[in-house]
């Protein structure tokens, strides 16, 4: 019982231990041969380029790298904390810091020396000779060795340092395009809800079927909100599945002077996009033109496949409205602030790989266009 519980602790510990790196097992092992292979063919092309009088040795000279190689990364996790560490404390070259270059020093020399010890072990077992570890040759490999390790662990500080930074800094933006999604819906709710729920108060008293119909239609869209409540991207499907049913929420309450028409293209369907990107454009159609308008209101989505002459694909959608009556402006200078909430979570999410136009065609018209890469969903 004792040994199975010693065992699980072990396990644990390992897990936890490698867990440090910014990066999987797999990819640790995967960079070792990598690295390996690389050294490999320096040591081969450095040997040709000298012209030495001997056979190179293929499998000596690859299990002496791989094994060194291979305790580098056992060692990288505690390297990648010291060098945390080293970042974290403040002043130039303080104790704190030195201590720590102390342990790195150690490091070095620890797989320097063990490397050499295995390498050794391995040729006693391909050749029946073992080496005098503190020979006049092992110790020669045990001090330039030392220096050459030392490089390597500064150089593998480095990059952990640099992935982990690289991660961290996703995992931030990632964290913060979700703050403003949930911004965005926190706006969205309340508002929503507090429009929907009069236009149901007034609709009782009218037509309760409608009434009723409107109240499924709300329970359908908290439902899907509810859903994809921490998703930050969805498939197009999805969007439109929600826009659908919030557009013939309004069409309900807005009665004939509204009109809703689709334009979807299917192999766009299982396209990833933006959770809730569509909403803030055809709210916009609702607040600042059928709202305001008692003519005849037309709003247009549609999506389809785009390409430009290159190679990438792209997701164009588009939402359109379009009235018998003028159009007032959407907000100050055109458009209004959920318009450029739009805009600053494309940037986030695509960098520059985006577009986005927002066009008054007309007195009688809008027009809203986006383009994002075309990104399927996995089945």
């Amino acid at each position: 019982m004792n040994r199975k519980i010693y065992m699980v602790l072990r396990k644990n510990l390992i897990q936890v231990y490698f867990k440090l790196l910014p990066i999987s097992v797999i990819s640790v092992i995967g960079l070792v041969c990598l690295v390996t292979t690389f050294q490999l063919i320096q040591q081969y092309a450095y040997h040709i380029a000298n012209e030495f009088d001997f056979t190179f040795s293929w499998s000596e000279i690859a299990i002496k790298l791989l094994i060194g190689n291979l305790f580098w990364a056992i060692l990288s996790p505690l390297l990648l904390l010291i060098g945390q560490r080293v970042a974290n404390s403040k002043g130039l070259l303080s104790v704190w810091q030195l201590g720590h270059l102390t342990i790195v020093m150690l490091v070095a020399f620890v797989q320097n020396a063990l490397s050499l010890w295995f390498y050794n072990l391995s040729y006693y077992v391909q050749n029946g000779y073992m080496r005098d570890f503190l020979g006049s040759n092992n110790r020669s490999e045990l001090i330039t060795g030392f220096f050459t390790s030392l490089i390597e662990g500064v150089v593998i500080i480095g990059i952990f340092m640099a992935i982990d930074y690289q991660k961290k800094l996703a995992n931030k933006e990632r964290d913060l395009a979700k703050a403003q999604l949930a911004g965005l819906k926190m706006q969205l709710h309340p508002h929503f809800l507090f429009n929907t729920l009069h236009s149901i108060s007034s609709m009782i008293d009218i037509d309760v079927k409608k009434a009723q119909r409107m109240i499924t239609k709300v329970g359908d869209l908290l439902r899907s909100m509810l859903s994809h409540n921490e998703d930050e991207f969805i498939t197009l499907k999805d969007e439109i599945d929600f826009i659908r049913n919030y557009l013939e929420l309004e069409q309900i309450r807005f009665q004939d002077r509204m009109e809703i028409d689709f334009s979807i293209d299917e192999n766009v369907m299982k396209s990833k996009v933006p959770n809730l990107i569509l909403q803030p454009l055809v709210e916009n159609c609702i607040k600042h033109g059928v709202a305001r308008s008692s003519g005849h209101s037309k709003i247009e989505v549609a999506a389809a496949l785009f390409q430009n002459g290159s190679k990438v694909s792209w997701v164009k959608l588009e939402v359109n409205n379009s009235d018998d009556q003028e159009l007032r402006s959407y907000g100050s200078g055109g458009f209004g602030i959920g318009l450029s909430n739009v805009e600053k979570r494309l940037a986030q999410s695509y960098g520059e790989q985006y577009y986005c136009h927002f066009e008054k065609l007309d007195s009688h018209c809008y027009k809203s266009e986006i383009r994002v890469p075309l990104e399927l969903k996995n089945d």
